[in-house]
């Protein structure tokens, strides 16, 4: 499934509160008036199409990268 729909409301609510905790560690340090380095929150997993997605790209852009590997082992 993935989305927020794959979290519970406690899930969601726990990832708030740790998030809170780290911001209010991070305030405390020295990079927090410049902001750098600011925790970020948590995201629920991707949606399965998403993955899907994020998949296909990554085997074109890999079969792209086959090809121009077998190109310069002919050339060179």
């Amino acid at each position: 499934m993935g989305g927020p729909l794959a979290w519970s409301d406690e899930v969601h609510m726990l990832v708030a509160v740790e998030f809170r905790l780290r911001r209010l560690e991070w305030i405390q340090t020295k990079d927090a008036p410049s902001g750098k380095n600011a925790p970020k929150a948590l995201t629920p997993p991707p949606y399965a199409h998403e993955k899907d997605i994020a998949a296909a790209k990554t085997g074109v852009r890999a079969d792209a990268w086959k090809r121009r590997q077998a190109r310069r082992s002919a050339v060179g």
